[in-house]
């Protein structure tokens, strides 16, 4: 679960760094 969380947040910085990269 702890996992699932930290996917949310890595994918969040990565989208507000990289726009273009959407991961869904």
């Amino acid at each position: 679960m702890l996992n699932y969380f930290d996917n949310l947040s890595t994918n969040a910085s990565v989208e507000s760094f990289n726009p273009k990269i959407k991961k869904n």
